[in-house]
């Protein structure tokens, strides 16, 4: 055999071993199911979806429903209260980095237990992002709103967290706030 086609030989081997093991591992990560990714600061969580209202019968046949992953305005607004020194911006008018425009409610809150401040954006009717200034762990606000932020990106920063479960209206997606057309 000629060295050139050993050389050959040699490298589509190489190629042939690197593609077979990219496939293995790609095989192995569906296999495993979703994880969470964590990056510095911020968390984002991908599981599947579960279906809402639905319940499991324990050994004694007590129903545990599972926690949602929505919440709407109207089911927010009855634990927390509009800051009345804010302005709000119902179906406030949103430019996205695209250019398109979209409508949106945007709402302040005011402090209570949870949060010293907090705005949201509600989207036909169920919160789609919303930033709290807050001490409290991510687990404590899910626990105060019933509801599981499976799907959202979460990312914390130095007064609390922005929560995005809609990505139309993520921070890095959005050019113009309703605010900012005054």
């Amino acid at each position: 055999m000629s060295s050139k086609l050993i050389v050959r030989l040699v490298f589509f081997g190489l190629i042939a071993i690197m593609i077979i093991s990219f496939g293995l591992k790609f095989i192995e990560g569906i296999a495993e199911g979703p994880k969470e990714v964590t990056n510095g600061k911020k968390v984002v969580v991908n599981k599947e979806k579960e279906e809402e209202g639905k319940t499991e019968a324990t050994e004694s046949n007590t129903p545990i429903s599972t926690t949602k992953t929505e919440i709407t305005q109207e089911e927010f607004e009855a634990k927390y209260k509009q800051d009345p020194e804010e302005t709000q911006y119902p179906n406030g008018k949103f430019e996205l980095t695209d250019g398109s425009t979209v409508n949106a409610d945007f709402i302040s809150y005011g402090e209570n237990e949870l949060f010293d401040y907090a705005t949201a954006i509600y989207s036909d009717g169920k919160l789609a992002s919303i930033q709290f200034e807050t001490s409290a762990a991510i687990e404590e606000i899910e626990d105060a709103l019933g509801m599981k932020f499976e799907d959202s990106q979460v990312e914390q920063n130095r007064i609390g967290y922005e929560i995005t479960l809609n990505d139309t209206f993520s921070e890095a997606n959005i050019a113009v706030y309703p605010f900012e057309w005054e």
